[in-house]
């Protein structure tokens, strides 16, 4: 969706992932920069029945020779998981992606700086946020729309 609206004109930038647009690190505010890239994420919940073998499938997935074949068929769209992934030779291939090369350093999880809460991952997942934003580009004095998001999360 936000391609078909970027490449129509309709808006002239997204934080969505499109390969061929110029890619640009979000700006900084005052209080430096913060930027969300989804963290990927495993875990064996502590009522999974077969703990051992999990576990052994994470250190296997995990490992450095596995984990790099997926890392590079994601050709910079998903970021490493630590900072040595922002040293791997793939930057060096394609200077279109390279300003997510040292993402892992801004990113934040939602709720940042607070710990993370069901709360913040909802305001993501039911587009709070964006919605909020679009009442105020539809005509909403941006107190009001603030106001809405806040009562969206408090309740």
């Amino acid at each position: 969706m936000a391609a078909r609206a970027f490449l129509s004109g309709t808006i002239c930038a997204t934080s969505n992932g499109l390969y061929h647009i110029r890619h640009a690190p979000y700006p900084k505010g005052p209080a430096g920069q913060a930027t969300f890239h989804i963290a990927r994420l495993h875990m064996v919940m502590g009522h999974s029945k077969n703990q051992m073998a999990a576990k052994d499938f994470l250190r296997w997935v995990g490992s450095r020779s596995v984990y790099e074949k997926w890392f590079l068929t994601q050709k910079g769209f998903s970021v490493g998981a630590t900072r040595e992934w922002s040293k791997h030779a793939m930057w060096n291939d394609d200077p279109i992606m390279l300003p997510f090369k040292d993402v892992v350093n801004s990113r934040r999880a939602p709720g940042w700086p607070r710990p993370a809460s069901r709360k913040a991952a909802e305001a993501i997942s039911k587009y709070m946020i964006t919605d909020m934003y679009a009442k105020g580009v539809q005509g909403m004095a941006a107190k009001d729309a603030v106001k809405w998001a806040h009562g969206e999360l408090a309740a």
